[in-house]
């Protein structure tokens, strides 16, 4: 992986835009917007005002800006970014941690110690420094806003940036990369050495490389676990190819990362052929620098979060698209300084990719009307009805909870899930299932109250399960019937010949089909009485085989005896058929589960609720018609 990152900086390297990036400092101001600097002016070891200007990227080796280590890790120079309140002036405790960081850079610099009064190198000082910004606030009126703090010194009469102060880069430079190569008991350092990344001698190699690769900052990691001296020579890196690596790791996470729920992922290429021309095109369109790109892409959504587009890019252009480029997806979080690896998926073809957008468009034009939700924008009265959408962000939910606070929290199944289908990895059908279930028996138990919301959710897991079928992670064949219009058939019968894959055992048939009869009666009570009392014979749904042969009595008995008037001739019909079906399914051996037979049962429900809804339009239709002739 720091392979990865080094020719990704060797070639962005060369690019004006990223220069800035393999320096030692770095840019507080990534978004690009209008920011000001706060200067603190000393001059004969006296504080003398407060000054400031407008940042300019120009003056990045000026302010000689780098992030502290850690969140509460303090700047080796003087220089942090302040945000300012409305009411910053009334506030002036709100700024002692902010200043306590500032003092404490400052007393631990050597460099700056003869440039500075005494007073500024302990407690009261950095006080005295906080009531000095408070009192320059007053005066300043300052706007609300993010802000870069930092020094300059007048030097025989000159205005100097920490910057300008040769001995001030030297010590930043020594700050930035001694993690690399320095603990407090070892130093790992070589001398000759050939190195690891780029394969050539090195007069100076370090061993303590750690962006998202092998690493030495623990003694478990020492070669045979004895001699820290010789740590090394595991994994050599030169300082060159260092600043390279850590220049694109500072790219790759704070212009390539997407969120996702709470988790952040980057795409990278990871090139065979690496003096190809086209890599800086393939990496730029991952930047998303590629602006001709967006209008072709309008109205086609992502797998991995709805609205990004990455993987699209890689699909529409044919230099994407080369078989001598592979790609890697990290999915990560950040704590602090930690970076936590979820899931890192690897060597994925783009001929991979294509073959998974083409099915999921192909299960979204089945069911994307199917499982269409009613979506109301922000400040909108009506909503509108939008196609389902298949992407990990979908099958969320399903593994995954959220607390009160919106925090999500991954299902380590999750993870298999996603890997599984970049990589053709079988997967545990019954525990995909069940995960459905599980959900589908959250939202019924609601469905009172909300109805539609546990008729989305099964008719959004039936649709991944075809999705993962599809994609044959499953042991099973997969024959979805297709038809010219490529739509889902509504009518129960027509739909489980489409689905004879998911229907291979009776009971699963039969549960399917009492559903749609528990479903006929449900819509008789709710149309008679105002309710529906059988619902409370469902166990929740949680449906095995005995619960089946309980219901259907219950069923029986309240069909036969007490609604028997409200059914219409077609309905007895169809009950009829059905009932034979229900009837064989249950008498016969099966090895169904509860999972499976609670899955049907939730289908056919809802396949019977869509159906009644489309005989009523069409009936509705008819009508019209003869009104009209």
């Amino acid at each position: 992986m720091i392979k990865t990152f080094y020719n990704i900086g060797k070639i962005l390297k060369e690019n004006e835009e990223y220069q800035d990036y393999f320096e030692a400092y770095a840019n507080p101001n990534t978004s690009g917007k209008e920011m000001k600097v706060i200067l603190a002016v000393f001059e004969n070891q006296q504080f003398k005002k407060l000054e400031m200007e407008d940042f300019s990227k120009k003056n990045l080796d000026k302010y000689l800006y780098r992030k502290p280590a850690g969140a509460n890790g303090f700047p080796m120079l003087p220089t942090l970014p302040l945000y300012v309140d409305k009411k910053a002036e009334e506030n002036a405790k709100n700024y002692a941690k902010f200043f306590d960081k500032i003092g404490r850079s400052l007393k631990n610099s050597s460099v700056l110690k003869s440039y500075l009064p005494s007073s500024y190198l302990g407690k009261e000082g950095i006080n005295l420094m906080s009531n000095d910004f408070t009192t320059a606030l007053k005066e300043k009126d300052l706007q609300a806003g993010t802000y870069l703090f930092s020094c300059q010194f007048i030097i025989d009469g000159k205005n100097k940036y920490l910057g300008e102060i040769q001995a001030c880069k030297e010590l930043l430079i020594t700050e930035a990369y001694n993690k690399y190569f320095a603990t407090k008991t070892a130093k790992f350092i070589g001398k000759n050495k050939i190195c690891a990344v780029t394969y050539e001698p090195s007069e100076t190699v370090w061993g303590k490389v750690d962006t998202l690769g092998f690493t030495v900052n623990d003694e478990a990691f020492i070669r045979g676990g004895f001699d820290a001296n010789q740590a090394y020579k595991m994994f050599p890196v030169s300082p060159d190819a260092v600043k390279i690596i850590e220049g694109a790791s500072r790219i790759i996470f704070e212009k390539m990362k997407n969120s996702f729920f709470g988790l952040y992922y980057v795409i990278l290429p990871r090139f065979l052929d690496e003096k190809a021309e086209w890599q800086e095109k393939v990496i730029n369109n991952l930047l998303n620098k590629s602006e001709e790109m967006e209008h072709t892409l309008q109205g086609r959504t992502g797998l991995i979060n709805i609205n990004e587009n990455i993987i699209l890019k890689i699909l529409s252009r044919e230099k994407l698209d080369k078989n001598s480029v592979y790609y890697d997806i990290f999915f990560y979080e950040t704590q602090q300084s930690q970076f936590l690896i979820k899931l890192h998926v690897s060597d994925i073809l783009p001929s991979r990719f294509s073959l998974i957008y083409n099915i999921k468009e192909y299960i979204e034009r089945m069911y994307g009307s199917f499982a269409a939700k009613m979506i109301k924008e922000k400040g909108e009265k009506q909503g509108k009805l939008t196609p389902f959408a298949i992407s990990f962000g979908a099958l969320l939910p399903f593994f995954s909870r959220k607390d009160s606070k919106g925090k999500v929290t991954f299902h380590p199944y999750f993870f298999k899930l996603v890997e599984a289908i970049f990589y053709k990895s079988p997967l545990n059908e019954q525990q995909i299932l069940k995960a459905f279930v599980e959900d589908i028996i959250k939202k019924f138990k609601n469905s009172q109250d909300a109805d539609w919301e546990f008729t989305q959710t099964v008719k959004e897991a039936f649709v991944l399960y075809e999705f993962l079928t599809q994609l044959e992670l499953f042991s099973k064949p997969k024959t979805i019937m297709m038809n010219e219009e490529n739509y889902v058939a509504i009518s129960p019968k027509d739909f489980v010949v489409q689905h004879q894959h998911f229907f291979d055992d009776k009971a699963k048939e039969a549960a399917f089909y009492f559903g749609c009869m528990v479903e006929m009666l449900l819509k008789k009570q709710q149309a008679k009485i105002g309710n529906q009392p059988f619902r409370k014979y469902l166990n929740g749904m949680n449906i095995d085989a005995i619960q089946l042969h309980k219901i259907y009595l219950k069923w029986y008995e309240k069909v036969h005896n007490q609604y028997n008037d409200t059914f219409r001739k077609s309905e007895w019909s169809e009950i009829e058929q059905y009932s034979t079906i229900v009837n064989s399914g249950l008498i016969t051996p099966n090895k169904a589960s509860k999972t499976d037979l609670s899955f049907a049962f939730a289908t056919g429900l809802v396949i019977q609720k869509e159906y009644a809804k489309s005989q009523k339009k069409e009936q509705s239709h008819k009508e019209e018609v003869a009104t009209l002739s």
